[in-house]
């Protein structure tokens, strides 16, 4: 799977900075955590053992302006989702509105693909995959198999690097 994930992002290393089951899921630490850098990879595993995750080529730091946070859409060529049960790889089809950035979810990449919510491992997360990404939308197995919601078990997210 790590070759995958190598291939897939074209980077050869990855630092982890958070893993929920040593942090928890608490959204002002996520958020702590991931919205500093840029080129974050995140993996999940749900409760019901299905396993995959996003990358993004920037942040979830929504822009800051003085005091004020703004929700913001940021745009990614590079951002994908994939799978690691299936081991495919989903492309962003409209790089416009790759990730979402807000104050009061974790983060959702493309509109509603993925959506990881504040307490992840208590409350469902959801997906509504492929919408803005690459997938046979006449299979909405997708991500989690035909789950629209999901809890997570685990959830790791790593700093992504070149050698």
């Amino acid at each position: 799977e790590l070759a995958h994930l190598r291939n897939w992002t074209g980077k050869a290393g990855f630092h982890m900075i958070l893993k929920s089951s040593v942090s928890g899921d608490d959204l002002e630490n996520f958020q702590k955590k991931t919205r500093k850098g840029k080129s974050l990879l995140v993996l999940v595993k749900t409760k019901k053992g299905h396993r995959f995750g996003a990358y993004t080529s920037l942040n979830f730091q929504p822009r800051e302006y003085s005091e004020i946070i703004v929700d913001v859409t940021k745009n990614d060529d590079k951002a994908f989702l994939f799978s690691l049960d299936k081991k495919e790889k989903y492309q962003i089809k409209n790089s416009e509105n790759a990730i979402i950035c807000d104050e009061n979810i974790a983060f959702m990449m493309g509109d509603g693909d993925l959506v990881i919510k504040d307490q992840f491992m208590k409350k469902p997360s959801v997906t509504d995959f492929p919408k803005s990404f690459e997938g046979d939308s006449s299979n909405k197995l997708g991500l989690t198999f035909g789950d629209k919601e999901f809890v997570v078990e685990e959830l790791e997210v790593y700093q992504v690097y070149s050698s």
